[in-house]
């Protein structure tokens, strides 16, 4: 039987005790990088959940505008329209004048003048309102971009938390040393 003397195993004691302080102190080194880094990520993350929030709510708030903008400009069409009715019924009515009061060629002309200008305001008008459609479809596209964009937020999400818990996994080796607290 092999026997051990006092002097070696106190310093196999002591060699183990400094071992068990060196792994203390690299333990600690690593949870504190741990923490920081956590702490770093959850931070990004809350930051690009906020810029994501804020970009919805000023999309849905730029969206409710361009909504009264096209009932806005619907409404002005048919008042154009309205107004161009009007403006021929004058017209008719201006002209008939005329052929009744045959002095007053000026004033059929000037009516002429205003009818073809109101019915170009009303061309103009429905332009302006199929644009306004057209602005409002690009709209919902880019609704569906940041809805796109939400989906990869949430998924960046996921993998970080995957790499908090790899980090944890990686660290656990040191759990497994006897002399770990």
């Amino acid at each position: 039987m092999i026997q051990i003397n006092r002097e070696v195993l106190l310093e196999v004691y002591q060699t183990a005790e400094s071992l068990e302080k060196q792994m203390a102190m690299f333990n600690q080194a690593g949870l504190k990088i741990a923490r920081r880094t956590q702490f770093i990520i959850r931070t990004v993350i809350v930051i690009l959940l906020c810029v994501v929030a804020l970009n919805f709510l000023m999309l849905y708030s730029f969206m409710g505008e361009m909504h009264k903008v096209v009932n806005n400009m619907i409404d002005m069409y048919t008042r154009f329209g309205t107004m161009s009715k009007d403006m021929h019924q004058m017209t008719s009515a201006v002209t008939n004048m005329e052929q009744n009061i045959r002095g007053i060629p000026t004033i059929s002309n000037s009516m002429h003048n205003m009818n073809y200008q109101v019915n170009g305001m009303k061309n103009n008008v429905n332009t302006m309102t199929y644009k306004i459609i057209g602005i409002d479809q690009n709209m919902t596209t880019i609704g569906t971009g940041v809805y796109d964009m939400a989906n990869r937020f949430d998924h960046l999400s996921f993998t970080v938390h995957n790499m908090g818990h790899n980090v944890n996994q990686m660290s656990r080796p040191i759990h497994s040393f006897p002399f770990y607290p």
